[in-house]
């Protein structure tokens, strides 16, 4: 029933044959209507303006520690490039940090869905706030995972190495 009326930036075809637009979303819109008689899908829609937020504390609270949390986010993230953690620190409409937050968060196409059709922003913000810090801890208990795997791996590999470095001193005082 929600959309985003977008303009194409790129359109790529991979070596495999895949095809791949990337856009840059510009407003949201609902669809009022389909239109009859075209051999393709045509629909009337209403374009809904995007809040700014402006002058709401509230927002702007919620805005500050979306920020926050975006970036503990990419600092979790394998491979993030800095310039994005840095384009996330410049954003200044929390609509549009909202926006991309919901792009770049691991979460489910029907939960993109429901953000987009989300059209007043502090309900948006606590949603995005709510799936971040969810985000966030399920990050942080991987890490600690990842971390105490790899610490009993090299613990068991240091034992192996020993074991064989005892077995080579062994066999060389036997010899002698």
């Amino acid at each position: 029933p929600m959309g985003t009326i977008a303009v194409i930036l790129r359109y790529v075809t991979t070596p495999n044959g895949t095809h791949h637009i990337i856009c840059q979303g510009q407003e949201r819109f609902r669809i009022s209507g389909y239109l009859d008689g075209f051999p393709f899908l045509v629909a009337r829609i209403e374009r809904l303006a995007e809040q700014t937020g402006a002058g709401d504390e509230e927002i702007e609270a919620r805005f500050i520690q979306l920020r926050e949390r975006a970036v503990e986010v990419l600092t979790l993230l394998p491979d993030v490039p800095t310039e994005m953690v840095a384009a996330v620190r410049s954003i200044e409409a929390p609509a549009t940090l909202a926006d991309l937050v919901a792009w770049y968060l691991d979460i489910k196409p029907e939960e993109k869905q429901e953000l987009l059709e989300e059209i007043d922003l502090r309900k948006r913000l606590d949603r995005l706030l709510a799936m971040a810090a969810h985000r966030i801890q399920v990050m942080q208990i991987s890490r600690e995972i990842d971390q105490r795997t790899k610490a009993s791996v090299g613990k068991r590999e240091r034992e192996f190495l020993l074991r064989e470095q005892m077995k080579a001193i062994q066999k060389e005082l036997g010899e002698d």
